[in-house]
């Protein structure tokens, strides 16, 4: 009988350590793309600021900023989140409502 209990603490055991692993990881992950959203912020915002003339927001250069900073990010992992945030952020910028 002990044997049995014995095997079953050593099964939730492990059962307790894989699921903290996978928190863990979930938590990194994350973190992660957290990062990477704040990032593709931050480009959008130097790309406004690089845009602005004396008329106002240089559209044309604003986008070519964009789809240049788009080009370097990776299409899958947690960077690839930056399409996203750029692309929603630009529409913002430019005025254009979905």
């Amino acid at each position: 009988m002990t044997d049995s209990i014995d095997e079953r603490l050593k099964q939730v055991e492990s059962a307790l350590q894989a699921m903290r692993s996978e928190l863990f990881h979930r938590e990194r992950v994350d973190a992660a793309m957290a990062e990477h959203r704040e990032a593709a912020v931050r480009i959008v915002l130097a790309s406004v600021i690089a845009s602005l003339g004396w008329w106002g927001l240089d559209r044309k250069k604003f986008k070519a900023l964009i789809a240049s900073a788009a080009q370097k990010v990776p299409n899958y992992g947690p960077a690839s989140v930056r399409h996203e945030v750029l692309y929603a952020e630009a529409r913002k910028v430019l005025g254009k409502r979905d």
